[in-house]
């Protein structure tokens, strides 16, 4: 935590002010930095949670695809993908019998019929 945060709630209540609605807690826009003005903000526990060291990125085009988002979007069962990542397979085969490329158009149509 940054050292004016330390010094007491009004230096955090100033940068941050109040909870803007109920269920959300502070979250660290980047992990690797610490608790301090402009990397801090509001957030879900749902957005929280996708915003972890631990999360599993694949990139392609420079795009950044969250692991867990490309499993849901074939509807393939998690815990055979996951083993198939944790026991080596190659990037290539861990969403067969589909490619990485169809997860990735996969997720995107689902995310193109979402609401904005």
């Amino acid at each position: 935590m940054c050292a004016q945060w330390q010094e007491g709630f009004d230096a955090f209540f100033a940068d941050m002010g109040p909870i803007p609605s109920k269920g959300l807690t502070l979250e660290r826009v980047d992990v690797n930095k610490g608790y301090e003005p402009g990397n801090c903000i509001w957030a879900s526990a749902q957005a929280q949670a996708r915003n972890t060291r631990r999360n599993v990125f694949i990139e392609r085009n420079g795009c950044q695809y969250l692991f867990i988002d490309l499993i849901r979007a074939l509807e393939l069962k998690t815990s055979t993908v996951c083993t198939r990542k944790s026991r080596g397979w190659p990037e290539t085969r861990w969403f067969e019998p589909y490619t990485v490329e169809e997860a990735i158009e996969a997720f995107e149509r689902q995310q193109g019929d979402q609401p904005m």
